[in-house]
């Protein structure tokens, strides 16, 4: 199996995607981009291809044609979205293994998640953790799951497939729930959450990034799944504390018990029937809530570190959020 050059990236124009798209670049590597939209933001070294992987009418032969590795990013992101989303999004990944097959692609890197594996409660879950979401609780994480498991099938004629499962990614630029947080403390109506022990694992985008590279390379990375997180534990709380102090608001004085928030929760999960894209539900407050820590051995093991944490990275992404509500 030949060496990394010619690369395709679908989902170039997200969160991850530039960042890889940017590694890349900087690693010499010829890139081609699978953008839904027409990007902003791509480098002009880079080919572009605007493209729904969903649609029947896409050529993937031709979109792979001279392509040795893809890295699989392009998804549905899990917030406030159809649950057949997610289905399509796993079926557009096993036509996209095929085609990459047919077309004599090297390998495959697929960007999952930790969410493809169930709620782990109070364990630190590393990839030895094979208990499936619920369909019906989780079809985000079980159709992740359930893409990874066609592409690890022997069904996939592929020299190499890797799959990397992030766990909650930061870094500037960051949307979903941690952005929403930082502007609710920003303009000071995000109420003090409960100190409840419970922590969570994160990750840099830019080590994801790596990390992605990283197991296109190496041998021992195929047919297998990995894990990327900092190494560091976070509290909600503490994540609080840190970016009200960054806007230099002082400590809170009172604190909101745990039962407040969940009975919140229950009442956004109402408000979504009306609201689909209401910020508050019962999934928004488990994830500040409750703990979801895991081990990222397995990738370190490769010799993959992670070079940042969110408290070393929170300058510049306050200042992105900043920059970009301005």
């Amino acid at each position: 199996m030949g060496s990394v050059r010619h690369c395709l990236v679908t989902g170039a124009n997200g969160f991850i995607g530039q960042r890889l798209v940017d590694l890349l670049l900087a690693q010499g590597y010829q890139v081609r981009a699978v953008c839904r939209r027409q990007p902003v933001t791509i480098p002009r070294a880079v080919e572009v291809i605007s493209a729904d992987l969903h649609s029947a009418a896409l050529c993937l032969d031709s979109l792979l044609e001279g392509i040795d590795t893809v890295f699989h990013l392009a998804n549905t992101a899990h917030v406030s979205a159809f649950a057949g989303c997610y289905q399509a999004d796993a079926e557009a990944t096993a036509r996209l293994a095929a085609a990459a097959s047919r077309a004599g692609v090297q390998r495959l890197v697929f960007a999952s998640s930790t969410k493809a594996m169930a709620d782990q409660g109070n364990i630190v879950a590393d990839e030895s953790f094979l208990a499936w979401p619920l369909e019906q609780q989780d079809p985000y994480g079980y159709w992740k799951r359930m893409a990874e498991e066609r592409l690890l099938a022997g069904s996939v004629d592929l020299p190499h497939v890797a799959i990397l499962r992030p766990v909650l990614v930061y870094g500037p630029g960051v949307k979903g729930n941690l952005r929403w947080m930082i502007n609710a403390v920003r303009r000071g109506w995000f109420p003090a959450l409960p100190g409840t022990g419970a922590t969570r694992s994160m990750v840099s985008v830019g080590d994801v990034a790596r990390a992605l590279l990283l197991l296109a390379m190496h041998p021992s990375a195929n047919r297998q799944v990995f894990i990327a997180e900092d190494g560091q534990a976070y509290s909600a709380a503490d994540l609080q504390a840190a970016i009200r102090l960054a806007f230099g608001r002082p400590p809170p004085a009172f604190r909101w018990p745990a039962w407040s928030f969940r009975l919140a929760g229950r009442v956004g999960d109402a408000a979504r029937l009306l609201w689909p894209s209401c910020p508050l539900c019962s999934a928004a407050v488990h994830s500040l809530l409750d703990p979801a820590t895991y081990s990222a051995d397995r990738l370190r093991g490769l010799g993959w570190e992670a070079t940042s944490t969110f408290f070393k990275d929170l300058p510049g992404i306050l200042a992105a959020c900043q920059g970009r509500d301005e």
